[in-house]
């Protein structure tokens, strides 16, 4: 029997569909805009998760019905999100992961395109010496939370998608008393704005060719 992996990834992934994937980009720049940038990104990131070490990586989707459409070459392990809120759906996901026995759980999306292998292993690493760990977003949420133990208090009465994320999050932590540390900031893309910044900065520049030609026909 194979020995139970310390260290797991969770992804939050929702499978491309038009009109129905990151439709604050959509509002901006148009549904197919929005489809294909998101269907390239999401596998360009997945892709780059397949070569962690000793991790076990855990795919949840945000409709359970979508898990037959994925195409799982990489072997990873398939699952649903449960609850209402995205609160309520990284809570529950990372308890279901801890119960299977896993001592660290890191949880991400697919929508940080320079998110890759040593930001995952530099969260893990961070887990040594501290109880969690966050991946800044330039937006002052989080692409990546950390922890070894579950910890509702950071995903209740949380309201999302505002520049004090992380803010309230790291409060919560120092009132418990509980320690964290903090990777390199990266932008994740929910909006026409934070594409023409991630498109100006340095990084693979192949792919990114790729999105700037997908972002000059849009026009």
């Amino acid at each position: 029997m194979e020995r139970l992996k310390e260290n797991a990834l969770i992804v939050f992934y929702r499978y491309p569909e038009l009109g129905k994937v990151k439709t604050r980009l959509a509002k901006e720049l148009g549904d197919e805009f929005a489809f294909e940038f998101y269907s390239k990104c999401s596998s360009y990131v997945l892709e780059k998760l397949t070569s962690l070490n000793n991790i076990e990586v855990y795919i949840f989707f945000s409709d359970n019905k979508d898990i037959s459409k994925f195409d799982n070459q990489f072997k990873f392990i398939l699952s649903s999100q449960v609850g209402n809120s995205l609160g309520q759906k990284m809570n529950q996901a990372i308890k279901d992961v801890l119960c299977l026995g896993h001592k660290k759980v890191i949880i991400c999306a697919t929508d940080t395109p320079d998110l890759g292998k040593s930001n995952i292993s530099d969260a893990f690493m961070s887990l040594e010496k501290s109880d969690f760990v966050f991946g800044p977003a330039v937006d002052g949420g989080y692409y990546l939370i950390g922890m070894k133990e579950e910890a509702s208090f950071l995903f209740e009465n949380m309201t999302w998608s505002h520049s004090d994320v992380l803010k309230e999050s790291l409060s919560r932590i120092k009132r418990k008393n509980q320690s964290s540390s903090l990777l390199e900031r990266l932008i994740d893309i929910d909006t026409k704005e934070d594409l023409l910044v991630w498109l100006s900065t340095s990084g693979d520049d192949y792919f990114k060719e790729s999105i700037n030609a997908l972002y000059t026909k849009s026009f």
